[in-house]
C-alpha cells in the first residue's frame, strides 16, 4: 500500500492541474440526478416530460459515467476506495444509530416504502443492463465488420491512389523532358540568332570604322597638302622678299636702317600673322580631332547601350522562363493537390 501511495503522490506531482479529472462537476450532477431518480421515481411516474426511454438512457449513461469516475479514482488514488468506504460507514452511523430520536420510523419508513422500490428498481435495471450487453456486443460487431470493409476499401483506394499517381507522374516526367527539349532548341536558337546579329553589328562597326578612318586619312592628307603649298608659298615670297632686300640694300646704304626697322616690323607682323594662322589651323584641326573623338565616343556609347539592351533581353526572357516554369510548378500542385482531394 505505501508503494502505490507513493507512485500516485508522484503522478500527482508530474500530471498538471488541468489533467486531473476535467468533467468532475458534470460527472457529480450526473450522479446526483441519477440517485434522485433511483430513490425517488418509479417506472409509471414522469418528472420533468422523462419517458421511459430517456430514463433508460439517462440510467445508463449516468451507470457508464459512474464506473468511469470510479475506475479514475482507484487508478489515480488508490486511497479513494477506503475513504469512500469510511465516509459511507460513518454516514450510515450517524443517521441510523447517533440520531436516536426518530429512528424507528425512519427505519420503519425506509424498510416499508424506499425497500420494494429499491428492489423493483434493481430488478429492472439488471434486465436494461443485460439488454444494454447484448446491444452493445451486436453493435459492436457490427462496427468491427464495417471497420473490415472499410479496410479493404481503403487499401484498394490507396493502391488506385498510388496507380494513378505513378501514371501522372510517369506523364508529368514526359512533358517535363519534351518542354526541356524545346527550351533547349528555342534558346539554342535564340543564341544562334544573337550571335548572328552580332556578327552583323560587329561588320557594320567595322566597316563604318574603316570609312571614317579613310575619310580622316583623305582629309589628313589634304591638310598636308594645303600645309605644303602654304609653306612653298612662304618660302617663294621670302625669297622675293630678300632678293628686293639684297636689290635695295645695293642700291641704298642710307636707308638700310629704315629699311631695316621697317623689315623687322614687317617681320614681327608676318611672324604674327603666321602665328595667328598657325593658331587657327591648330585650332581647326584640334576642333576637327574633337569631332572625330566625339563621333568614335558616340559609336562606343551605340555599341554599349546594344550591349545593354541584349543584355536586358536576355534577363527578360530568363525571367519570362522561370515564371513559365513557376507557373508549370504551381499547376502540377494543384493537380496533385486535387488528386489528393479526389482520391
Amino acid at each position: 500500500m505505501p508503494s502505490r501511495n507513493r507512485k500516485a503522490e508522484r503522478r500527482m506531482r508530474t500530471t498538471p492541474k488541468e489533467a486531473y479529472f476535467p468533467g468532475f462537476p458534470y460527472t457529480l450532477k450526473s450522479f446526483g440526478l441519477w440517485a434522485f431518480n433511483r430513490l425517488i421515481f418509479n417506472d409509471k411516474k414522469k418528472f420533468v416530460g422523462i419517458t421511459k426511454k430517456s430514463i433508460f438512457a439517462t440510467t445508463s449513461l449516468n451507470l457508464q459515467i459512474m464506473t468511469e469516475f470510479f475506475d479514475y479514482f482507484t487508478k489515480n488514488y488508490p486511497q479513494f476506495v477506503p475513504i469512500s468506504t469510511t465516509a459511507l460507514v460513518c454516514f450510515f452511523v450517524y443517521k441510523f444509530y447517533l440520531k436516536a430520536e426518530g429512528f424507528s420510523k425512519e427505519w420503519t419508513d425506509l424498510k416499508t416504502n424506499y425497500f420494494p422500490k429499491f428492489e423493483e428498481r434493481f430488478v429492472k435495471s439488471d434486465d436494461r443492463f443485460v439488454l444494454l450487453i447484448k446491444e452493445m456486443a451486436e453493435l459492436r460487431k457490427e462496427m468491427n465488420e464495417r471497420f473490415a470493409k472499410s479496410d479493404e476499401r481503403f487499401v484498394l483506394l490507396i493502391e488506385k491512389s498510388d496507380e494513378r499517381f505513378a501514371e501522372l507522374r510517369k506523364e508529368m516526367n514526359e512533358r517535363f523532358v519534351l518542354l526541356i527539349e524545346k527550351l533547349d532548341e528555342r534558346f539554342a536558337e535564340l543564341r544562334k540568332e544573337m550571335n548572328e546579329r552580332f556578327a552583323n553589328l560587329t561588320k557594320e562597326m567595322n566597316e563604318q570604322f574603316l570609312e571614317f578612318r579613310k575619310e580622316m586619312n583623305e582629309r589628313f592628307a589634304k591638310s598636308d597638302e594645303r600645309l605644303a603649298e602654304l609653306r612653298k608659298e612662304m618660302n617663294e615670297q621670302f625669297l622675293e622678299f630678300r632678293k628686293e632686300m639684297n636689290e635695295r640694300f645695293a642700291k641704298s646704304d642710307e636707308r638700310l636702317a629704315e629699311l631695316r626697322k621697317e623689315m623687322n616690323e614687317r617681320f614681327l607682323e608676318f611672324r604674327k600673322e603666321m602665328n595667328e594662322r598657325f593658331l587657327e589651323l591648330r585650332k581647326e584641326m584640334n576642333e576637327r580631332l574633337a569631332r572625330i573623338e566625339e563621333r568614335l565616343a558616340k559609336s562606343d556609347e551605340r555599341f554599349v547601350s546594344l550591349i545593354e539592351k541584349m543584355d536586358e533581353r536576355f534577363l527578360e526572357l530568363r525571367k519570362e522562363m522561370n515564371e513559365r516554369f513557376a507557373r508549370m510548378e504551381e499547376q502540377f500542385a494543384e493537380l496533385i493537390e486535387k488528386l489528393t482531394v479526389t482520391h
